[in-house]
């Protein structure tokens, strides 16, 4: 699949300079509630993710025992999303599998639209400099 980083001219000579993609902290955001309103359907689908999260530990847990360890590991890593949603460190870089989207062409920059194969994307690692 093809994805797609819309930019600026300065924000394409960071990249080629840097060679790598800054992201931003979300409460940085010109639009806070779009991190905020990703959380809610997340806490308003969490049964879903339950789901999912219950079948993979039975495919790999060894036995109950284990299985336990890891569903108390996840209810304690929900609790404290849902206590800490403020305090969480997310940051965030915007990607579009849209070719030509003029919502990104004015929102970005409307200069330049770098195009990305997005399995190189996955093999690619980050780090985060305060």
């Amino acid at each position: 699949m093809t994805i797609y980083h819309y930019t600026t001219a300065y924000g394409l000579e960071g990249i080629i300079k840097n060679q790598n993609i800054w992201s931003t902290y979300h409460k940085f955001l010109n639009d806070y509630t779009e991190m905020s309103q990703g959380f809610e359907a997340f806490f308003d689908n969490i049964n879903e993710v339950e789901i999912i999260f219950d079948s993979e530990i039975r495919q790999y847990a060894k036995n109950t025992e284990e299985t336990d360890f890891y569903k108390k590991r996840f209810d304690e890593f929900i609790q404290s999303l849902r206590e800490n949603f403020d305090k969480v460190g997310v940051f965030v870089s915007s990607f579009t599998s849209e070719r030509d989207s003029l919502t990104h062409w004015l929102t970005y920059g409307g200069q330049y639209c770098i195009v990305c194969d997005e399995s190189e994307m996955n093999s690619i690692k980050g780090s985060v400099t305060l």
